[in-house]
């Protein structure tokens, strides 16, 4: 009986676990003076996809997005897997969310469809931005 209830406590705490350490990673790093080094793993990291699928034709499963504030010589990376993305649209359909985003939540499910490699890359006076799925 005893171990009967060790094992339900276990599968009931076993899926938040998992679920909490999928794969979400957000990284500050404060006082970044060469944002270059950090671009260029990036960058290396999308020529890889880049040279395993050409035609972009592979799996797609995590967005990555790595942003630099000059001003604040602030470095953030977020890495998420995209059904987190997924889940959220779920929650934007289900509960009707007004946002003031330039884009609509069901255009992020197109990600599937663009296949690995880069999305996005932009250098301004103020931050660079460099976005990736893989």
């Amino acid at each position: 009986m005893k171990s009967a209830k060790k094992w339900i406590g276990i599968c009931g705490i076993l899926p938040l676990v998992l679920l909490l350490s999928g794969c979400f990673c957000v990284e500050v790093k404060n006082n970044v003076r060469n944002p270059d080094k950090y671009f260029n793993e990036a960058h290396r990291q999308i020529r890889r996809l880049h040279h395993q699928y050409p035609d972009r034709r592979g799996p797609v499963s995590t967005i990555n997005v790595l942003v630099y504030e000059k001003s604040e010589r602030q470095l953030i990376r977020v890495e998420a897997p995209l059904w987190i993305i997924d889940a959220g649209m779920d929650y934007c359909d289900t509960y009707d969310i007004d946002t003031d985003c330039d884009f609509k939540f069901s255009d992020i499910d197109d990600l599937r469809d663009l296949g690995p490699g880069m999305l996005m890359e932009a250098d301004s006076e103020d931050s660079m931005i460099l976005i990736w799925v893989e």
